[in-house]
């Protein structure tokens, strides 16, 4: 059975205190949107939000941590996220029934390296959740 597809759901921030930096005001239908961070997309120090399945003709995006789309993706589908070449830096995989689109912040070779050996992999990456969030580590 699927959800309310009347209702509407909206990112927000927290700072460490608890206080609201921001939140969203969502004007399209949707009520499923999932959330990850993304560490390594560029070369720069910052991480960013990667927020997919939003309903309402909302593609997923990388937002900043001022609520600003970085990077809008063209499509919509499922997504994983990951250092698919060893290169430091995540790619965005969305795919769906039809097809699979690789996205990163620039462009990579894509030749096998001599030596290359297959790179480690989160759990986040092998075992398949509704719930993203990851594990706590005691």
């Amino acid at each position: 059975m699927r959800g309310n597809e009347n209702g509407r759901d909206g990112l927000f921030l927290l700072d460490g205190g608890g206080t609201e930096i921001w939140k969203e005001n969502r004007t399209t239908k949707g009520w499923l949107t999932i959330i990850e961070p993304v560490s390594g997309w560029d070369d720069g120090p910052l991480d960013y939000i990667l927020a997919y399945r939003r309903g309402g003709g909302v593609t997923p995006a990388l937002y900043d941590g001022e609520m600003r789309p970085a990077v809008t993706f063209p499509m919509d589908g499922y997504v994983v996220h990951a250092d698919l070449l060893g290169t430091g830096l995540e790619q965005v995989v969305i795919y769906n029934r039809e097809t699979a689109a690789i996205y990163s912040s620039r462009e990579l070779g894509l030749a096998a390296k001599p030596g290359a050996r297959p790179l480690p992999q989160s759990k986040r990456l092998y075992s398949s959740t509704l719930y993203p969030g990851g594990e706590v580590k005691l």
